[in-house]
């Protein structure tokens, strides 16, 4: 997009924002003006049509802000023994490192060690390197027991 300096007020402004170029190659009136790193009203904005102001109001207010959504409190009680092993352990990584997901609403209730208890109730799920010995030893045992056949 060219840039140039409008001829009405002397400021830098551009093809976009402008009302039209003249053969010399400069704006003759500008909507908006570039000075010192933002977008400000032009010397023409006051006699643009409602549309271009409208356009020229948002360029001049620069992109929105992104704002993230508070997450949701959920207060209740909670029978820790329906809930499933996966979601327990997820709740157990919030309490304690003060993770959270977008996925998750936070929930205040069970404590870390109410969740800690209830974790050792049930049966160890084993992490990647305790599942990946185990399926090797299986693996060798199979192998071990196809050759005694054969």
């Amino acid at each position: 997009m060219p840039s140039g300096v409008c001829s009405g007020c002397g400021r830098i402004t551009n093809s976009a924002v402008s009302n039209w170029w003249d053969t010399s190659g400069k704006p003759t009136e500008c909507y908006a003006a570039f000075v010192d790193n933002k977008w400000v009203k032009g010397c023409g904005y006051q006699s643009a049509d409602d549309l271009t102001r409208h356009i020229v109001g948002k360029i001049i207010a620069g992109p929105p802000k992104e704002q993230k959504p508070e997450p949701k409190i959920v207060t209740h009680d909670v029978d820790l023994t329906k809930i499933h092993t996966r979601r327990l352990l997820k709740m157990l990584r919030t309490k304690y490192y003060g993770e959270t997901s977008d996925l998750d609403d936070l929930v205040e209730g069970p404590s870390y060690y109410e969740i800690k208890a209830e974790l050792a109730k049930r049966e160890h799920i084993p992490n990647k390197v305790e599942a990946r010995k185990a399926r090797q030893e299986k693996a060798k045992k199979n192998k071990t027991n196809e050759r005694r056949r054969g």
